[in-house]
């Protein structure tokens, strides 16, 4: 089973954030992108960010 999710942010007049996951494996393992871009003054000087996230999720069984 694949499962997606999105997710948008914003910090008041600073910036504006989009994020999503894919998780597979009944979200043993989930991969994800973000970007990140500024709608403040600073943003004549970035170009806003990019992160790419993996998260492994292991099982302990006692």
């Amino acid at each position: 089973m694949i499962n997606l999710n999105w997710v948008r942010t914003y910090r008041l007049d600073a910036s504006v954030a989009l994020f999503t996951t894919i998780g597979v494996l009944d979200n043993a393992i989930n991969f994800g992108y973000a970007y990140e871009f500024n709608t403040s003054s600073i943003g004549d000087y970035n170009n806003g960010t990019h992160e790419l996230i993996l998260k492994f999720r292991l099982y302990c069984y006692l």
